[in-house]
């Protein structure tokens, strides 16, 4: 589905709240289309001054060193990942391997070391565990995944025909366990040889296209599922000051296969299915901060995630929550709000993820020095 035709259904998403049922003082208002689209207007249950809504996350490990040369002096941390016994899988881009630790923090094993050969990485940014429990990991010179075993067994790897997305690794997996990865063209259609051509339903080149790919076993592309399209803005390409902070999408996969996103720009974001089909949109009242010295609005969502009980996570920036990665904001999977984390300590977007009830993060101390933590975000109804 384009940015244009979801801008259409929001202007009926104006209308549509005019008739809303009833709510409480903080309820959502929930509706539903005609197109079959369920629509959720949050609404902050602290309005009436209390700290309803609000919870406190503790910190329970935090994992790192400093000039120590040991496993837990990190270089620069591209990615995590935990496994179903609680192990936590580092991605280390800078000294390109995998460091493994037990749930107490104590250092497993690694693997890796820099290479061009089989079982060598160079500079991994992502590392993602599959179905099968096989490690995945992203590398960007050797421009491959290569696949191990969970104690560091090399595999296999596969090569990579195609760009992505700059940034954190926003790979995932459908209900088939088959990886779909995500190419980023202006305005190019991908074709299943891995070819590319120019994509005529693009009005300008200032659309921006994401693709999702999706791969056989065999690591041979399946097929391109429907793109999420956006405009980037007019100033990007001449027409004035190109700005430094221009809305872009913000995404995730879940364990179902939908795509959660989000415009930066705004708080609302939308469910989709790898296929195409917009099932539901929330949104939830958020006031952009301003960048005065650029005077330009610092962006409003930061990062999405999602978790294995369906949970969807939004690390704001707004009045409210004016450092970004010091909250996150928690829904269900049908949108509802359910609670605002305060965190202990402030994250960093590119690498976070939530197992288990717990949120693991890169932060820093006043140093610079790079930690894992995990934090218990002590959700509602759970621990």
């Amino acid at each position: 589905m384009s940015w244009n035709r979801l801008t259409g259904i929001m202007a009926l998403l104006a209308l549509a709240c005019c008739d809303a049922p009833p709510r409480g003082p903080s309820g959502p208002i929930i509706d539903t289309l005609p197109s079959g689209l369920r629509v959720v207007t949050n609404v902050p249950p602290w309005l009436d001054g209390s700290t309803r809504g609000l919870i406190r996350a503790t910190e329970e490990l935090r994992i790192g060193e400093a000039l120590t040369g040991g496993p837990g002096e990190f270089g620069a941390l591209s990615g995590l990942e935990v496994d179903g016994e609680g192990r936590i899988y580092v991605s280390d881009a800078l000294n390109h391997d995998i460091r493994v630790f037990h749930p107490d923090g104590a250092f497993s094993h690694a693997f890796g070391g820099r290479g061009e050969g089989p079982g060598e990485l160079d500079t991994p940014y992502g590392v993602l565990l599959d179905q099968r429990g096989r490690v995945w990991v992203r590398e960007a010179r050797n421009m491959r995944f290569s696949l191990f075993e969970r104690d560091g067994t090399f595999l296999e790897v596969r090569p990579i025909r195609h760009r992505t997305v700059a940034g954190p690794w926003r790979a995932g997996f459908d209900r088939s366990g088959r990886l779909v990865e995500w190419d980023v063209l202006l305005p190019y259609i991908i074709h299943p040889d891995g070819s590319a051509s120019w994509d005529e339903r693009a009005r300008s080149r200032t659309e921006m296209t994401f693709w999702p790919l999706r791969f056989r076993e065999d690591g041979l592309l399946l097929d391109t599922l429907p793109p999420l399209r956006f405009d980037l803005p007019a100033t990007l390409y001449g027409g004035g000051r190109r700005p430094v902070r221009f809305p872009d999408l913000e995404f995730a996969i879940d364990g179902t296969g939908s795509v959660w996103f989000a415009m930066r720009d705004k708080y609302q974001v939308w469910r989709r299915t790898l296929e195409g089909d917009t099932l539901l949109t929330f949104s939830f009242p958020a006031e952009a901060l301003r960048d005065l010295s650029r005077g330009e609005p610092f962006l409003v969502v930061e990062r999405i995630l999602t978790d294995e009980a369906g949970h969807v996570y939004v690390f704001p920036r707004a009045k409210d929550v004016e450092e970004a990665g010091t909250a996150v904001d928690v829904f269900d999977s049908r949108g509802v709000f359910l609670a605002r984390i305060l965190l202990p300590v402030k994250v960093e977007r590119h690498q976070p993820l939530v197992r288990g009830g717990a949120l693991y993060g890169v932060t820093r101390d006043s140093l610079d020095v790079p930690y894992v933590v995990r934090l218990r975000l002590h959700l509602p109804g759970g621990d």
